[in-house]
């Protein structure tokens, strides 16, 4: 694997070295002109980030959460995803739709999606930079979100916008702004979308499709530059069951990861020492591919009201238990009895 060396920057970018030799001249450009746009996600992310406060900087430092849940009863906007509480002049609070706060930071950003979509080739995916970067001056995602999702998957992509509630310790509701593009591997792409498929007949699913990309990332920009193994999008639950979802794995973010957990693992199991570095890396990645699928199987509606601040951590630990569970009715199939019981040591490590 070449992508190996991640390059840390300043203000919320990270970049991987990755082989573009692959791509035609118009992909080439076109990659760059979307690194471009999501390089300006960075500094939207800088203006709501603030690890002081368990509500960053997406509501008034001294408003206390029964204030704002009061203020949310009278006007529902309050608790948003897609706004930030300030506290006007006579002391209320008041929401400001993010693509009203951040319109002088976006503009630039939309500016690069559209140079892309005007050079772009791909027919689909020009169609979706351009609704995308509509989305991010009129504030209606799902509109571009919808046509990512069903998009066959491009060789060149971009995810870009406000998505994930990690930031927000309070409520664990309003989205922060992010960004990654990379390049597509087909061939373990196929590979993971395999087992997805394999996965979710044994667990019985009869919902909406989950679609798998392996993405050769270029950047991570905004929140996502916490360095990510993996996502799962749409974050919202009636977004999953009316579109599907879509689980894409960072090779490079990926494999760094194992790299620097690998002697986690042979400590909690020395007799992991005995597999070569291939294979767990492999076993790793089938870890990932079942959490990652166990997101849309578990969300419902309303979680993050009943369950708050805590909502990412409970969701993020039953995937891991789920899918390590689930993953059992796989042996046989797609990885051996040995490599499941290597599953859990790989959780606990990662």
């Amino acid at each position: 694997m070449v992508e190996r060396t991640a390059v840390s920057e300043p203000n919320f970018i990270r970049r991987f070295e990755i082989q573009l030799s692959g791509l035609t001249e118009v992909e080439r450009q076109l990659s760059e002109r979307l690194v471009e746009a999501a390089v300006g996600t960075a500094p939207i992310y800088e203006e709501q980030q603030n690890d002081l406060f368990p509500g960053a900087n997406l509501y008034p430092h001294d408003a206390t959460a029964k204030e704002i849940e009061e203020a949310a009863n009278q006007n529902p906007e309050i608790l948003s995803e897609y706004t930030t509480v300030k506290r006007a002049g006579d002391g209320k609070l008041t929401a400001i739709p993010y693509h009203h706060q951040y319109h002088q930071l976006l503009v630039p950003v939309v500016e690069k999606l559209i140079e892309a979509a005007e050079i772009c080739e791909d027919q689909d995916l020009k169609n979706y930079l351009i609704l995308r970067s509509q989305s991010l001056l009129d504030g209606d995602y799902e509109k571009s979100e919808k046509v990512w999702i069903a998009n066959p998957e491009p060789t060149v992509d971009i995810v870009i916008g406000p998505y994930d509630r990690y930031i927000d310790k309070l409520f664990s509701r309003k989205y922060a702004y992010l960004s990654w593009s990379g390049i597509i591997d087909r061939e373990q792409t196929q590979e993971a979308q395999q087992f997805i498929n394999s996965f979710l007949a044994v667990y019985g699913w009869n919902g909406s499709p989950i679609r798998a990309r392996v993405d050769k990332t270029r950047i991570f920009s905004g929140l996502a530059s916490i360095g990510w193994s993996a996502n799962n999008l749409p974050c919202q639950a009636d977004w999953r069951e009316k579109y599907g979802s879509k689980v894409t794995i960072f090779a490079p973010s990926f494999h760094a990861r194992f790299q620097n957990r690998l002697a986690a693992l042979h400590s909690i199991l020395p007799a992991s020492k005995e597999f070569e570095d291939d294979h767990l890396e492999g076993v790793s990645r089938i870890f990932l591919f079942a959490h990652e699928t166990c997101h849309p199987l578990i969300r419902r509606p309303g979680d993050e009201s009943r369950l708050k601040g805590q909502y990412s951590t409970v969701s993020e630990l039953y995937c891991d238990l789920l899918g390590i569970h689930v993953a059992k009715n796989l042996i046989g199939r797609r990885l051996s009895e040995q490599d499941w019981y290597l599953l859990m040591p790989t959780f606990i490590s990662w």
